[in-house]
């Protein structure tokens, strides 16, 4: 986990009683153990750094192959739309074709049969 900081408490009380703060020595150790608490060298910090990069680099990677998956599909979806439009614009064009020409034959009988 994090490595140890080397903290020479002794010197550190030293240089504040000279300074003339009492308890040197407490100030010191106190200083010392908070100084201890997650502190990480530079290789650690690097090491997460890569370990995040690596997971969001995978979360990347997953997240393209999905939108990829939803894309196919969304196109199938559309084609098979299209499909069923040309189908039923083919259905409804067929009859208004025939009932056309039912009509014009309608049409061309009664002038013969007018003239």
């Amino acid at each position: 986990m994090a490595e140890k900081l080397l903290f020479d408490t002794l010197s550190y009380a030293k240089m504040l009683e000279k300074a003339g703060i009492k308890n040197g020595e407490t100030h010191a150790l106190a200083l010392s153990f908070a100084l201890a608490q997650n502190i990480y060298s530079k290789t650690e910090i690097d090491a997460m750094i890569e370990n995040v990069m690596q997971r969001f680099e995978t979360q990347m990677n997953d997240f393209r192959l999905d939108v990829k998956n939803e894309i196919h599909e969304l196109r199938i979806e559309m084609k098979e739309g299209e499909a069923r439009l040309e189908k039923s614009l083919d259905s409804k064009l067929t009859v208004k074709l025939s009932l056309m020409t039912g009509f014009l034959s309608l049409l061309i009988a009664l002038g013969h049969f007018l003239h």
